[in-house]
Formats: structure tokens, C-alpha cells, sequence
């Protein structure tokens, strides 16, 4: 779930995947990668996305348990993301 957790932070924040590895020094498909479970998430990696989005390395984490044991939780913060890009058009 750190994967899921650390994807929404960066839809919500209204980054592409291309910007977030500009930032954090990785190549665009290392960020999908990782998004996607399909890389293993570094202690490093996530210092480097919390920072980004100012938050602690701990916020993520309880971030991911919190989707993990609340399946609502993922389709509030969707809606607000729609919300969110809505009132921005």
C-alpha cells in the first residue's frame, strides 16, 4: 500500500510522474515502477517523496496503513481529487 500511498500524494499534489522524477533524480519509468509495486521502495526514496510534499517519512507510512485498513479512504481522497481539478477549469 506505500505504493498506492505515495501515488495519490502525487496525483493530489498535481505532479506528473516526469516531474517527480526530475525532483527526486530518478528516470520517469522508475517512478511508474515504483508506483506499481513493481520496485521495491527505498528507506531513501521515501525521504525524498516526503520532503517533496513536506511532509515526514512516518506521515507516509501511516498514510499507507490508513488505505490499507480503509477501503472508503481511496475513493474520498479520488473524489477530492476530481473535485479539486474541477474547480481549478
Amino acid at each position: 500500500m506505500i505504493h498506492e500511498a505515495m501515488r495519490l500524494l502525487r496525483v493530489y499534489s498535481d505532479k506528473s510522474q516526469k516531474d517527480m522524477a526530475k525532483e527526486i533524480g530518478f528516470v520517469n519509468s522508475w517512478v511508474s515502477e515504483l508506483e506499481k509495486g513493481k520496485k521495491n521502495i527505498t528507506e531513501e526514496f521515501v525521504r525524498k517523496y516526503a520532503k517533496i510534499f513536506g511532509v515526514t517519512p512516518e506521515f507516509i507510512i501511516l498514510f499507507a496503513q490508513k488505505l490499507k485498513s480503509n477501503k472508503n479512504l481511496k475513493k474520498e481522497i479520488f473524489k477530492a481529487v476530481v473535485e479539486k481539478v474541477s474547480n481549478e477549469g
